[in-house]
């Protein structure tokens, strides 16, 4: 199961989408015949949990095995009885998906989140810079507790501290310790500098994750769309219109 595709198809559903990203959803579903399959029998799994439409499904999935005009038989053939269980079994796979997937605002917060690339420093570089690319390699593997170590070691009077700090904090999404990286993303270090707007974003993320309440969400996200020159200001105000409609 394509499990971005059935995001996609949720958020239509629910009517999360944009107009414009449901038109381009439409559209799409139109000339992609697989993610078209895939729509209908997720919406129909949806329709199903509210009255449990397992015979519908399986009247879907069975072939007519004697000619119309022959009294129905009250003895289920093997193959009926097959087809019965696997009709059962794919409603239960869908409620399992709906009932264990994220809340929805541990989901957005998932589409919005970006990892940084690792970044490798040219060749021959100073030895003083040893122990930030050794971290740097271990992010870059997502090795992230190594990470995380070798960061805390750079010290903040070096030059690329920050860069540092900001990676670390990475690190610790990696391993969804969202408290530790919100801590991080909320250091005094990233009020200047080159870190300030990527900061404020992951903080309001990390927020989501920790299901802090949306109020506060929408609040924190309302002062970045309100920035025009702030670089995540049209990613706010998309996700502004998201949590406006849940």
């Amino acid at each position: 199961m394509n499990e971005d595709q059935i995001e996609r198809i949720e958020h239509f559903l629910s009517g999360l989408m944009t107009e414009e990203e449901s038109n381009a959803f439409l559209s799409e579903l139109e000339g992609d015949p697989e993610l078209k399959q895939l729509y209908h029998q997720h919406k129909f799994l949806k329709n199903g949990f509210a009255g449990l439409q397992v015979e519908e499904l399986e009247k879907k999935l069975r072939l007519d095995e004697e000619p119309a005009a022959r009294p129905v038989s009250i003895q289920r053939s093997p193959a009926y009885r097959y087809l019965s269980i696997a009709a059962m079994a794919i409603v239960l796979a869908g409620i399992s998906f709906l009932l264990f997937r994220p809340p929805l605002m541990q989901r957005l917060a998932k589409r919005n989140y970006d990892a940084p690339f690792a970044q490798i420093q040219r060749s021959n570089p100073p030895p003083q810079d040893t122990t930030y690319l050794n971290a740097m390699a271990a992010f870059g593997s997502q090795d992230w507790k190594k990470a995380i170590t070798l960061f805390e070691m750079v010290s903040d009077t070096h030059r690329l501290y920050k860069r540092a700090l900001y990676y670390r904090a990475h690190s610790y999404v990696g391993l969804n310790e969202y408290e530790a990286a919100h801590a991080i993303f909320s250091n005094p270090a990233f009020t200047e500098g080159q870190y300030v707007y990527q900061a404020d974003w992951n903080r309001v993320l990390m927020r989501m994750y920790l299901k802090h309440p949306t109020r506060e969400i929408i609040s924190n996200l309302e002062i970045i769309a309100d920035d025009s020159k702030h670089f995540f200001n049209e990613r706010a105000i998309l996700l502004l219109e998201k949590l406006k409609k849940k």
